[in-house]
């Protein structure tokens, strides 16, 4: 088992888990991983920052890979970020379970502000995507949930909204 310091707890992840937290946090070994299953997160260079049960936050940087013609992160490179701070929660999670699937069903979003700078994403739902996740290896029926995650500029302000509805099906 490996710990993992949340809010001045010590939380233990279970082997598989941890491997994996390890893998998409190592700068090296996320950007492998990236080019060949993500190509799109890798050319726009987003990173994880934090991973743990609970919550993911990744960063998306502004810049000639992710702006469009007016000067701001484009629309899609903040919804592929927002994608992965929920999507990689749910990779957590499966991590070690029997074999499910993971599937996007539905996806909204608000813009609030123009970005120009670094986006940070954050989404906090670990524990509804662990209980849709448990539910569905337990009992084989599919389930759907939906996870929030902001997008904040550097100042805090929330720049970006996104709902992420997650279908989940064991094989």
């Amino acid at each position: 088992m490996s710990t993992a310091t949340l809010d001045g707890l010590t939380v233990v992840l279970p082997p598989a888990q941890a491997k994996l937290r390890a893998q998409m946090l190592n700068p090296w070994k996320w950007r492998l991983f990236a080019v060949g299953k993500l190509p799109s997160l890798a050319l726009w260079r987003v990173r994880i920052t934090a991973l743990d049960a609970d919550a993911c936050t990744i960063t998306i940087p502004y810049g000639y890979r992710t702006q469009n013609p007016f000067r701001s992160t484009y629309f899609a490179a903040q919804a592929g970020a927002a994608e992965l701070s929920t999507g990689a929660l749910a990779m957590l999670q499966l991590a070690g379970q029997p074999a499910a699937s993971m599937l996007v069903t539905r996806f909204d979003s608000r813009y609030y502000k123009k970005v120009s700078e670094t986006l940070t994403l954050v989404c906090e739902d670990g524990p509804a995507i662990a209980e849709a996740i448990a539910q569905t290896i337990a009992d084989g029926k599919g389930r759907e949930t939906v996870a929030y995650s902001r997008g904040y500029l550097p100042d805090g302000q929330l720049a970006s909204e996104f709902w992420v509805t997650w279908s989940f099906k064991r094989r």
